[in-house]
């Protein structure tokens, strides 16, 4: 909220003297609501795991942008803690408990996270749950998993 307002008042100060220097701020805006994006998903997120015969369905549900996952269970390889991969360094921007976690690992070889492992993607859940948790949940479901494929 003080980046969107700062650049508020920085935009409308800018404004006063040229719109042309008005129009500098657009990336900043656009950093600014990609933050407020990621702050509310992060509030509000909740995952939801269900496990069928055939296949695991991992629903993300928050307001912007929900997303469902459906893998068969032949295609799972494996699930377990594994190091994060940042492909875009702006997904952290909104995610306060992943930049928590990573200030704490900080220097120790990243951020572990569960995560559902098939041979063409790598799919991370339960970000938000503490170490604990998610160490039994990615052993659990990974011996069910094991159990079900023989």
């Amino acid at each position: 909220l003080f980046w969107v307002g700062f650049v508020g008042f920085w935009t409308f100060m800018a404004a006063q003297g040229s719109i042309l220097f008005a129009m500098f701020s657009i990336p900043f805006w656009l950093v600014g609501f990609g933050m407020l994006t990621g702050l509310i998903n992060s509030i509000s997120e909740t995952q939801t795991l269900k496990l069928s015969r055939t296949k695991l369905t991992l629903k993300k549900d928050r307001p912007i942008r929900p997303k469902t996952y459906e893998i068969s269970i032949r295609d799972i390889q494996s699930i377990k803690m594994k190091n994060l991969k940042m492909n875009n360094p702006f997904s952290m921007f909104g995610n306060f408990k992943l930049m928590f976690k990573m200030q704490k690992s900080f220097g120790m070889g990243g951020i572990e996270m569960p995560a559902i492992i098939t041979g063409a993607k790598t799919e991370y859940f339960f970000e938000d749950a503490n170490d604990a948790e998610q160490e039994w949940v990615t052993s659990t479901l990974d011996n069910i998993i094991k159990r079900m494929k023989n």
